[in-house]
């Protein structure tokens, strides 16, 4: 009998951990692939390999399909419907519906880590993980600013947000804007891909005008510990790294999937080893 077979699909992935940890929590019971697509035509392609395949239960998405991707399945559930972006599709009699759990990795983690809500939060970045982040708080925040790299995204995205109930504000990422905003936000997220051990997405300078208390998180987890994420704890804020909203989207991924429990802090042990597997090597 042939094991079940899942994959991820995005652009210039080859960092992915999602094999290592799902192979590691199935105790290697799926095969779990990689799919570089370059295109949304080559990201479509591989959704009907998926289809016509029986031993495919599902797959990942992640940039920059999570929104094309709706285009090419047959449906989307909860909150996935809402969001407007997809990051799991699940393989239901024959028909692929997709799924947004990527919310639950920014809130669950952000919890655990103590929030309980803020007036204003400042979100780095526009994109499909931005819209779940944006999802994820419309109950705890009062104002959001939203930032992208002309400005364009982000205005859809604070239109997105009013929607939901949330006074919101977009802005280009530009010294200027955050200037101005850093100092008056408690929660910080980065939802772009402009970090890194060196790379920051805000100017260094303005993370100790963040307030006393503020809590930062990077979706970035490779290092882990991102220039952004290193700074903040040394200033003494509560920082929230990317493997933990990795490790609690997988977590709710593998319940979609095959109706199983496995604790986060499992999952994000399992990125970490492999991490440490991937610099030896």
């Amino acid at each position: 009998m042939r094991r079940a077979r899942l994959f991820i699909i995005g652009r210039d992935i080859g960092y992915t951990l999602s094999p290592a940890i799902y192979t590691k929590a199935l105790n290697s019971s799926i095969d779990y692939g990689v799919v570089d697509a370059g295109d949304i035509e080559e990201a479509a392609a591989a959704v009907e390999d998926c289809r016509e395949d029986p031993a495919c239960i599902g797959f990942n998405v992640t940039k920059p399909y999570k929104v094309a991707i709706i285009d090419y399945i047959d449906g989307v559930e909860g909150e996935a419907e809402e969001i407007g972006a997809v990051n799991t599709v699940a393989k239901r009699r024959g028909r692929l519906i997709g799924y947004n759990t990527d919310w639950y990795g920014v809130i669950g983690p952000l919890r655990l880590h103590g929030y309980r809500g803020v007036d204003e939060a400042l979100i780095i970045g526009a994109g499909g993980a931005a819209r779940a982040a944006v999802y994820a708080l419309k109950d705890t925040v009062g104002r959001v600013y939203i930032t992208s790299r002309t400005g364009t995204s982000a205005v859809r995205l604070a239109a997105y947000a009013e929607k939901l109930g949330m006074e919101a504000v977009a802005g280009r990422a530009r010294p200027e804007f955050y200037e101005v905003i850093v100092p008056r936000v408690g929660l910080l997220i980065n939802a772009s891909p402009a970090s890194g051990s060196r790379a920051c997405p805000i100017p260094v300078r303005l993370i100790k005008r963040l307030p006393s208390g503020a809590i930062v998180m990077d979706m970035v987890y490779t290092p882990p510990k991102t220039r952004l994420l290193m700074e903040a704890e040394r200033l003494g804020y509560t920082v929230v790294d990317g493997l933990w909203m990795l490790a609690y989207q997988a977590s709710r991924n593998i319940e979609i999937w095959f109706g199983l429990a496995i604790p986060p802090e499992r999952l994000r042990s399992y990125a970490l080893n492999a991490l440490g597997e991937a610099e030896k090597s």
